[in-house]
């Protein structure tokens, strides 16, 4: 009798074991998602990557909540509508998101926010030189002496241009990266001032090279170019 009721016990526990570990199977795994937060200084993005179905859904305050599939990109995480009307794109920590065309919001991750932890190889002011792309076009500058950018320890970046100053924030998220902004400029007009290609050319550097202790290279996203910067020289 004993016997029996031993082997009821054993068969009632294979059972409970069988129809727990069939339960858990049938349970869907959580999915794997990352989140982050992005800020162009005002406005702040709240953003969920799910790598399990390759989407993003992110919060914007005039968009609302939208959730895009991934979709082909040069570098970075690309994500877009089936028409690309409305585009979320996310490149070594800097997020820009554009609607039919227009860029509605670009800023970077809160976490390259934080001031530098070690010291950076950039620290100094270094002035605009040429600007060369990969289509083996050269820009130069009019005024040699006129656009300058100085970064600082504390994750700090300044500089001139042939019409205005302008001022931000920057961050070396990785070997040889570089996250530039958002910058605030002034807001002066100068006929035939070469400022708005400098600015806009500046937006898109995504890395940076020392070319030795006198020489920087801002590569340009794609690797489409680079701006070269000669170091100023304190007397």
């Amino acid at each position: 009798m004993k016997k029996i009721l031993a082997l009821l016990v054993l068969v009632i526990v294979v059972i409970a074991l069988w129809m727990n570990n069939k339960k858990q199977e049938e349970q869907p795994a959580p999915a794997n998602i990352v989140t982050a937060a992005y800020s162009d200084g005002t406005t702040t993005v709240e953003a969920s990557f799910n790598n399990d179905d390759h989407t993003v859904t992110f919060t914007h305050p005039e968009l609302g909540t939208e959730t895009l599939p991934q979709a082909i990109s040069g570098s970075g995480a690309r994500y877009a509508n089936e028409d690309e009307t409305l585009v979320f794109w996310e490149h070594q920590s800097e997020l820009t998101i554009t609607k039919e065309g227009v860029d509605v919001f670009k800023g970077i991750a809160l976490n390259a926010q934080t001031t530098q932890t070690t010291p950076s190889p950039l620290v100094g002011t270094w002035m605009w030189t040429k600007t060369e792309m990969n289509d083996e076009s050269v820009t130069t500058p009019v005024r040699s002496d006129a656009f300058t950018i100085t970064f600082t320890d504390e994750g700090n970046v300044s500089g001139t241009t042939d019409c205005n100053g302008f001022a931000g924030t920057y961050s070396l998220p990785a070997q040889g990266a570089i996250v530039l902004g958002p910058l605030a400029s002034t807001k002066m007009f100068c006929e035939g001032s070469q400022e708005s290609e400098f600015h806009r050319t500046l937006s898109d550097v995504d890395q940076y090279v020392l070319v030795s202790d006198t020489k920087l290279v801002l590569n340009i996203k794609f690797d489409s170019g680079g701006m070269h910067f000669s170091k100023v020289v304190e007397e």
